[in-house]
């Protein structure tokens, strides 16, 4: 019991009115962006990515390490916090799911 007070004490330290300030210190940097912002960024890019050159494929690699191949149409959910994806396969077209902050970068396939 006597530990909640200091633990309520440093969290309130880090409360989102003091992220300029920590971010001045130069230790780190943060930058946060709406979920929507951030789906329609990868969408964009997706966009960019298809009418730049059309018939390479496209590939997506997750934070986690994942990569989804040959990726033919990237649409953002209405809340911007899902990508519903449409790959291509040798089964024929199927669909995935993906987290929009699980992403880590969409590019052409090497």
């Amino acid at each position: 019991m006597k530990y909640i007070l200091p633990l309520f004490f440093a969290a309130s330290l880090f409360a989102d009115d003091n992220l300029p300030a920590i971010a001045a210190s130069g230790t780190k940097s943060l930058v946060v962006i709406e979920a929507k912002s951030r789906a329609s960024d990868l969408a964009q890019a997706f966009d960019l990515l298809k009418r730049d050159k059309s018939t390479l494929k496209i590939n997506m690699r997750t934070t986690s390490g994942a990569n989804i191949p040959n990726v033919v149409e990237l649409t953002p959910s209405t809340n911007g916090t899902l990508l519903f994806l449409k790959i291509l396969s040798s089964q024929g077209l199927r669909y995935q799911v993906v987290f929009t902050d699980e992403v880590a970068e969409i590019n052409y396939s090497q």
